[in-house]
């Protein structure tokens, strides 16, 4: 008897295992069919800031889809470590989740937060951000659907 009660939990043991790698495949696979899907490496993001209270909010996720079709008022999402974004000293590495306010004549945005007074001066955030930055536009918002990364961010630095 104790070696099959041995036997039922080494079963149980390997089936949850096979059931866990199998969730993170099936979880990874969609992300990359959605990012094929919206043309755009990154498809979901989490907003970790208060900079665009009212209209999305730290824990919610949004949608991307990468186009070339970006207009003022639009919210786009671009990579703020590669454009070199430095605020209060430190690189910023999660991409940035901003309203464009304008378009400057060579074809590059200007960006602000919503529940941002001004631009965030120097650092080279918000001004002059050409389309090799830019994941792309946010096409949908899932309120606190983030929060699990958000706090694996705060709490971890994941």
């Amino acid at each position: 008897m104790a070696n099959r009660s041995v036997e039922r939990k080494i079963k149980n043991a390997i089936e949850d295992i096979v059931y866990l790698i199998a969730g993170f495949l099936i979880a990874y696979g969609t992300y990359k069919i959605l990012g094929i899907i919206l043309q755009t490496p990154i498809p979901v993001v989490s907003v970790l800031s208060n900079s665009m209270i009212p209209s999305i909010y730290p824990g919610d996720a949004v949608v991307i889809y990468g186009t070339d079709e970006i207009k003022v008022g639009d919210i786009i999402v671009f990579d703020a470590a590669k454009k070199g974004c430095i605020v209060n000293g430190r690189l910023i590495t999660q991409p940035i989740i901003h309203r464009v306010i304008k378009i400057n004549p060579d074809g590059s945005f200007e960006t602000k937060g919503d529940n941002n007074p001004v631009q965030i001066e120097g650092g080279g955030c918000e001004h002059n951000i050409t389309k090799e930055y830019i994941f792309g536009k946010v096409v949908l918002k899932f309120p606190l659907i983030g929060w699990p990364r958000k706090i694996l961010l705060d709490v971890f630095n994941i």
